[in-house]
């Protein structure tokens, strides 16, 4: 099994392509999806509002907050991440018998969450186009600068990543564009023998 991360700034198509690759017949596993499941239980409501000191849950007021307050932020992710790491281990456990799987890791390198996969798919695109994206889901400006000064550029990403998929709106064909990347991704997985990366010791030589 080649575990699959895809990773990217906001907006850039993450979720287009790990929702094609589920329709293609692939397993996924979406992080974005996880955590908003996270959030409507019921001891973690409880939590986060302990932790942000809180009078009760609230999205908006939570989102506003830790783009406000890195400090914060941090105590946040230090109860979700562990939980998402889990749930990553979860799905590649599960699907272990499979060629490839997929997973949406938005904040991969910030929690060098890299180590647990084989390879990794950045997808990118332009910032004015990422922020038209933005824009359409109701997201302010202000909340998507805030956001995308919480991680790395998205430079960085892809050139930390093993392939790039360029999600701008005027380049070619999803289906043909994914079937390259798949096509590739097994030529790579053909010629390494070794398969580092499961228990997060390392990960496959880039290429």
């Amino acid at each position: 099994m080649i575990a699959v991360a895809i990773t990217g700034s906001f907006c850039s198509g993450k979720t287009f392509l790990l929702n094609y690759l589920a329709k293609l017949g692939y397993k996924t596993f979406s992080s974005d999806l996880f955590v908003e499941e996270f959030y409507l239980k019921e001891p973690v409501k409880k939590e986060i509002t302990k932790i942000l000191s809180l009078e009760y849950f609230d999205k908006a007021k939570i989102a506003k907050i830790i783009y406000d307050d890195a400090r914060l932020r941090r105590k946040l992710e230090n109860f979700v991440h562990p939980a998402v790491l889990k749930a990553i281990k979860d799905f590649k456990k599960k699907n272990s018998e499979e060629e490839f799987i997929f997973a949406e890791v938005p904040l991969l390198f910030e929690t060098r969450f890299d180590k647990y996969f084989n390879y990794i798919v950045a997808t990118i695109c332009g910032d004015r186009i990422r922020l038209n994206r933005a824009l359409k889901k109701g997201i302010s400006l202000e909340i998507y600068r805030k956001i995308d000064l919480a991680q790395l550029p998205q430079e960085e990403k892809a050139k930390s990543s093993n392939f790039i998929f360029d999600n701008a709106e005027d380049l070619g064909d999803i289906g043909t564009r994914t079937e390259e990347l798949t096509s590739r991704l097994r030529i790579y997985a053909q010629g390494n023998n070794t398969r580092h990366g499961d228990d997060g010791t390392g990960s496959l030589p880039r290429p």
